[in-house]
């Protein structure tokens, strides 16, 4: 039921793809596609891009942890592989 309500979501305004996780964490197949569009920025974070989830759900559906991985790997990121956090 969640999937058809979030469906519009997918497609208006921020084009982003549906995908399914678990209520306490992501799935590796999950975490490998999300490092795998994770934003990179070569001298600041103000370069972007940047990305954007929708997240559908109840706290008995996705933990707040869960929400928070989520959160993180789509930060943008030092190409560098250094802290995501510097130059906030």
């Amino acid at each position: 039921m969640l999937a058809i309500a979030a469906a519009p979501f997918s497609h208006l305004g921020k084009h982003a793809p549906l995908i399914f996780t678990e209520k306490d964490g992501l799935p590796d197949s999950v975490m490998e596609y999300l490092m795998n569009v994770q934003p990179k920025f070569q001298k600041s974070p103000a370069e972007g891009p940047y990305n954007h989830a929708w997240v559908t759900g109840g706290k008995d559906t996705i933990s707040a942890a869960a929400q928070s991985q989520i959160d993180d790997m789509l930060e943008i990121s030092p190409a560098s592989g250094g802290n995501p956090h510097a130059g906030h």
